[in-house]
């Protein structure tokens, strides 16, 4: 997955379930900024009975619910 940004989601906001090789690359889970401060009300991103590497390039992650309590970037 490459290039999309999600403001809000009433759940996960990413979610893979067995699969193999996952990459998100510039996949951005972001507060909106016009003062929502909550993104997801629960997980973020979750993956699950996946195989090979999940790879997160270039995406910011912040205000998931449960995952994460401050901005984080994956490199």
């Amino acid at each position: 997955m490459q290039g999309v940004t999600i403001y809000n989601s009433p759940g996960f906001g990413f979610f893979g379930s067995v699969s193999t090789n996952i990459t998100l690359d510039h996949a951005n889970i972001l507060k909106r900024p016009d003062g929502l401060w909550m993104t997801t009300t629960a997980d973020g991103s979750h993956f699950a009975d996946c195989r090979g590497e999940v790879q997160l390039l270039d995406s910011r992650f912040e205000g998931m619910g449960d995952d994460g309590n401050f901005p984080f970037l994956f490199i």
